[in-house]
């Protein structure tokens, strides 16, 4: 298959869109500290969103992988320090300290979005060997603590100019959605929906071992449900707000984020089937609209409509069986030859985990 089948199909398919994407690559480093007074405000667990030096020591080493990527010419939007914060273990006798970090990357074409995320990957490896750091992509280090998305935003273009969120352009002020959802630019809904009919068999690329089922299962900042909202961090979907200057104009493009991907994702696997998930749903036309509908939820407040939404896959034999519902929609156009879909069958076979086993380790932690 061609490197950019993916990419070319969506042109020929969708009145010659391309699709951009940027990966948000997250990552805990390690190191043995018996002193925590240079730590992060004496052991905060969970607390380390946007923290920076001293308070953190890989602030050096991620800017430092920033600055290496530019100069192999991919540019890195941001880094900052994430949520995760994992302190010494007393108990184990084990004086590591493990601190979360994301770099987020720039919209490129698909191919360049995937390559970036890799090379980003192995930047970070090389420089936490070479600084004498443990460095982890797992989607779980340690139940009960933040685990690593790889999440990935979306922009459309046409004629290379990144699509708004809205029909006539308009940015909402201050970032308060429209509640009109129909008002939403077409290709936007066709991204949205092509995510939520997808999202379980895209699992197959995105969330490819055992430690990814016990993050979703665990629930720390990680999607349960097949819905979609704006801001929410808890959806499967969302649409990010854009940052904006003083007179209200937009400074970035517009977003659609793919929240349920993690550090196990084969990038380049995943996001040629995010394309091929937009592409079905955008000949689907006004259909596409009745699964934006069906699985919008407003804010984190609608409890109701949310406990009816389709729980995401919780175990490989669950996301197998997506992949089969979906397969046709991979194998369109000579994207996806049968053998990847098949050899994907298999190894989620591989490392299917018994249901019973992650439940009970789900029901330990609710009960502490």
């Amino acid at each position: 298959q061609k490197r950019d089948a993916a990419h070319q199909r969506v042109s020929l398919e969708c009145n010659g869109l391309q699709l951009y994407a940027l990966g948000e690559v997250e990552y805990f480093l390690g190191k043995k500290d018996e002193d925590s007074s240079n730590s992060r405000g004496g052991w905060m667990t969970e607390k380390g969103y946007h923290s920076t030096s001293p308070f953190m020591f890989g602030t050096k080493l991620r800017r430092r992988a920033m600055e290496i990527l530019t100069e192999a010419g991919y540019h890195a939007k941001y880094g900052h320090g994430e949520v995760g914060f994992i302190p010494p273990d007393a108990i184990l006798n084990d004086s590591t300290v493990w601190e979360q970090h994301e770099i987020e990357m720039s919209l490129m074409p698909l191919e360049q979005a995937a390559d970036a995320v890799l090379l980003c990957q192995w930047i970070i490896r090389n420089l936490a060997d070479q600084s004498g750091f443990l460095v982890s992509f797992d989607p779980m280090v340690q139940q009960h603590h933040a685990g690593n998305g790889l999440h990935f935003h979306m922009s459309p273009t046409k004629d290379g100019v990144h699509l708004h969120h809205y029909q006539d352009g308009v940015t909402n002020r201050r970032g308060h959605p429209s509640s009109h959802h129909k008002d939403l630019m077409v290709e936007v809904q066709a991204m949205i929906a092509g995510l939520c009919i997808c999202g379980g068999s895209l699992m197959a690329w995105g969330n490819r071992c055992e430690k990814s089922f016990q993050r979703l299962k665990q629930g720390e900042e990680a999607p349960s449900k097949v819905q979609w909202d704006f801001f929410n961090r808890k959806c499967l979907v969302r649409l990010p707000i854009q940052s904006q200057d003083a007179h209200g104009n937009t400074k970035t493009p517009a977003t659609v984020e793919f929240r349920l991907g993690d550090g196990s994702a084969h990038p380049h696997l995943l996001l040629a089937g995010i394309a091929q998930a937009f592409v079905h749903a955008y000949v689907m036309q006004s259909k596409a609209l009745d699964v934006v509908d069906r699985c919008r939820i407003v804010g984190i407040q609608d409890d109701t409509k949310g406990s009816q939404m389709t729980p995401v896959p919780r175990n490989a034999a669950e996301v197998a069986m997506a992949l089969e519902r979906d397969r046709d929609i991979y194998l369109a156009g000579d994207v996806f030859p049968l053998s990847l879909i098949e050899e994907a069958l298999e190894s989620l076979h591989a490392v299917c985990v018994p249901e019973k086993k992650i439940s009970s380790d789900a029901e330990a932690h609710s009960n502490d």
